[in-house]
């Protein structure tokens, strides 16, 4: 939408808040992918950014091993990774590995907004997500690394 005095200001405000990613590589994808949907602009809306609306979670994590490649390019002097053998058995006898995956938002509070501002517009959303499948998932635990909404958050509820 050239010419639009709108679009302009938007895509000055994403500079400064947003920073471009290396183009062609998985960043960048993810970038792309993750940017369909934008959260509402302090200046007014462009054409084509009135286009857009906010996203439910409809990017699953599982979903971009099919967009990303996982290749392993001959770097030359700077070979990737390295061959990695092992004893299936004896891996088998260890420990398993817990892990543990946290929504996380890149929510940073008096940056942009005010802390309640986030939580409404973004971090409730997360969390309401991450409740949904505590309850859905045996295997799943809780845990908080810090309590900053739970005030709100029991509000809510």
């Amino acid at each position: 939408i050239a010419g639009d005095a709108n679009h302009k200001a938007v895509e000055e405000e994403q500079k400064g808040v947003i920073p471009e990613p290396n183009r062609g590589n998985k960043v960048a994808v993810v970038f792309d992918e993750l940017h369909k949907s934008v959260t509402k602009s302090s200046v007014p809306v462009c054409q084509l950014r009135a286009n857009y609306s906010n996203s439910n979670a409809d990017v699953q994590m599982l979903d971009l091993y099919d967009v990303l490649s996982f290749d392993n390019p001959d770097g030359g002097a700077w070979k990737q990774g390295w061959d990695v053998t092992y004893d299936k058995d004896k891996v088998a006898e260890e420990k398993t590995l817990q892990v543990i995956v946290l929504p996380h938002s890149h929510c940073d509070p008096g940056w942009i907004k005010t802390f309640e501002e986030y939580y409404h517009s973004q971090t409730r959303n997360i969390l309401d997500g991450m409740m949904k499948h505590l309850g859905e998932e045996q295997q799943i635990a809780e845990r908080w690394p810090t309590r900053n909404c739970d005030r709100w958050l029991g509000d809510d509820r």
